[in-house]
This record gives structure tokens, sequence and C-alpha cells, in this order.
């Protein structure tokens, strides 16, 4: 990828509409089924500059469960970069969910991950 595909490639995910493609029933179906367990199931949960990342147990069903979470929300909501991080020697599994622009108010709003984080002190 040269220079220019990447400012480009940038440029077009800063263009991109913030909003979930999913219909209003579907997204309720979602919320209480993909969203209702990965919202409750994390231990952590820590700010980033363009985004949120959420601490998962080291398990092989988390595994599971967030790359399931993550095919999913990529069909409806295009704007997220994901990163799954599977730490070594069984350990912790981080959710990182970022994006352009208002991606923490969207993710505040359609997921309500902002209430579920820890207070910061």
């Amino acid at each position: 990828m040269t220079k220019e595909d990447a400012k480009t490639s940038g440029q077009q995910r800063e263009e991109m509409a913030l909003a979930c493609s999913l219909r209003d029933e579907e997204l309720v179906r979602r919320r209480e089924s993909d969203l209702g367990a990965i919202r409750t199931g994390f231990e952590e949960g820590n700010e980033l500059p363009d985004g949120y990342e959420l601490r998962y147990p080291g398990s092989d069903e988390w595994i599971g469960r967030l790359t399931e979470f993550i095919v999913n929300e990529r069909s409806c909501c295009p704007f997220f970069t994901f990163e799954l991080v599977v730490e070594p020697n069984q350990g912790p599994i981080w959710l990182r969910l970022r994006g352009p622009g208002e991606v923490k108010a969207f993710i505040s709003t359609m997921v309500d991950y902002i209430d579920a984080l820890p207070e910061k002190e």
C-alpha cells in the first residue's frame, strides 16, 4: 500500500457514517444476545483515545464469543476497528473497539459500555 492509498483509506474511514445498519427489532435482539454477553462479561474496561478496550477471561469460550461478536458487528457497523489480543499462558483476552470521530459516543449510546465500565479514580 502506498502512502497515498493509506491516506485515502484513512479519509474514507473518517467520512464513514456512524450508524448501525440493523433495523430496530434486529438491534433489540442483538442487544439481548451478543451485546448483553459482551457487555456484562468483561473484567476491566479502559478508555482509549479513539474507543475502548475490555478485558475478558482467557478461556477458549471467550475467544469464540468475542470472535462471533466481531463477525456480527462488522456486518452492521463497518466503521469499527476491532482488535482481539489473546495474551500468552491462558492470560486475559482484550477486545478493543476503535473508530473515527464520535465512535466513543456511539458505543455509549448503542451498547451502554460507558455505564458498565468501572469508575476511574
